[in-house]
């Protein structure tokens, strides 16, 4: 195998290498919602589908969470209504201590206002660019 080809090979692995892993980061978004028990032991809830589509989704049911964590889109928001009902928006607080915003960005302690959470219904997220 002569230089030319080697090069050619060496480019061709590299642009597979870039595609897998390209692919497989975009598709590395996701929502977690988390519940809290009288003594604030957090638990993700389970059966909460479509969580790393962009979107409005539907909980089955309004669920109290605590706690929201997201990674790999520009933003979400949560509603306590059905159908992301504008005027129904949750305000989250980073980390409990910076005031509620709206649209939440990548991370892990956004908290919902009350001492336990807030009943919400559903969420809507928008991919990042």
């Amino acid at each position: 195998m002569n230089a030319s080809m080697k090069t050619t090979a060496a480019s061709i692995s590299l642009s597979v290498i870039v595609a897998v892993f390209g692919s497989a980061v975009a598709s590395a978004a996701d929502v977690r919602l988390y519940t809290a028990n009288k003594l604030l032991q957090q638990r993700q809830i389970s059966l909460v589908r479509n969580t790393d589509e962009p979107g409005c989704h539907n909980l089955i049911t309004r669920r109290k969470v605590y706690r929201v964590a997201q990674i790999g889109f520009k933003s979400c928001t949560l509603y306590a209504k059905k159908d992301c009902e504008v005027g129904t928006e949750i305000g989250v607080s980073w980390k409990n201590k910076k005031p509620p915003v709206n649209d939440f960005t990548s991370g892990a302690r956004w908290f919902l206002p009350g001492e336990r959470g807030s009943k919400m219904a559903s969420w809507k997220c928008e991919e990042d660019s």
